[in-house]
């Protein structure tokens, strides 16, 4: 299920973006595309295409027809849950945002040229692919497609398996001690798919997060201290974001990148270990607790967390 927390930042970084002054995009590819697959998603213009599912959608239609040669020039970024289109950018055409949805507002014509049938096309199975598909599954289906890294799909996973309620982690994972077997193994995952030449600005506060991840993970936890990691999850995850979308977009005006850039060394990356502060205390004062009875490990924990988190 979306993170209220990370919705409410998404709808922020949208809102900044249309604080800025743009040119709509005379990309007539990019116009046909959007009013065709609004119709044929949603002929009787019910207004059920969310921002989301649009945006999902539409970078899907864009994708699909990258593979056939075919460029409509979709403004996007990369960002808390996926590719975010600039709706400021986006031209004008036959179709309007209404109560948060998008939707058609006459029938499209039919396409005249050859380019436009391939467009056609290619909307018309996507729609069929994903029809009564709901727009979680169709996030977590770009992602698997499209997420430039590999970390991306591993630490959406690991947080999914954090998500799963404490009454179903029977069922779903035959127990607690299986669960956080899975969970060591997804941050051996995320170790090794980091990409760490590409963020390197933020690669000791991922060793920061991983270590403390892990040791919580080994150890067992409980409803607070699962809280505690979801928490802590999702404070790294905007912090890895707010870096993501200045490194992956696309039709982006390089003043925006040059402001996001600048937000991010001047106050994101400041605000974040400002705001760690609240973690570490309450993991050392709290939940840290090395024993004889825990694995050897523990030694190896205690020096090396205390080395990155405490004292990097």
């Amino acid at each position: 299920m979306p993170n209220k927390k990370f919705k409410s930042e998404e709808k922020k970084v949208i809102n900044e973006i249309e604080e800025f002054s743009f040119n709509k995009e005379g990309n007539r590819l990019l116009k046909y595309s959007i009013e065709s697959l609004l119709e044929e998603i949603d002929p009787e213009r019910k207004g059920y295409v969310s921002t989301t599912r649009f945006f999902k959608l539409i970078f899907l239609v864009h994708k699909k027809l990258q593979e056939k040669n075919i460029n409509i020039g979709l403004p996007y970024f990369w960002y808390l849950y996926g590719p975010v289109c600039i709706e400021k950018k986006l031209p004008e055409g036959d179709y309007v945002k209404r109560k948060g949805s998008y939707l058609p507002t006459k029938h499209k014509k039919e396409p005249s040229k050859k380019v436009e049938k391939k467009i056609q096309r290619t909307i018309e199975k996507i729609s069929h692919d994903y029809k009564g598909t709901k727009t979680d599954e169709i996030v977590d289906n770009v992602y698997q497609k499209y997420a430039p890294y590999e970390f991306q799909l591993n630490f959406r996973k690991f947080r999914g398996i954090l998500n799963v309620k404490e009454m179903d982690v029977a069922m779903e994972f035959a127990g607690k001690e299986n669960r956080n077997k899975i969970l060591i193994e997804k941050l051996d995952q995320m170790l090794h798919s980091f990409p760490e030449e590409d963020f390197r600005e933020i690669y000791n506060q991922f060793l920061q997060w991983e270590n403390v991840m892990r040791y919580l993970a080994d150890k067992g936890f409980n409803t607070e201290e699962k809280k505690f990691m979801k928490d802590f999850s999702d404070k790294f995850w905007e912090l890895f974001c707010k870096l993501l979308r200045i490194k992956k977009y696309s039709k982006i005006d390089k003043y925006i990148i040059k402001k996001w850039k600048n937000s991010f060394k001047q106050k994101d990356f400041e605000e974040y270990k400002f705001d760690i502060q609240k973690f570490k205390n309450k993991f050392y004062t709290e939940m840290y607790k090395p024993r004889n009875e825990f694995k050897s490990e523990r030694k190896t924990y205690k020096k090396t967390v205390y080395e990155e988190f405490i004292n990097p």
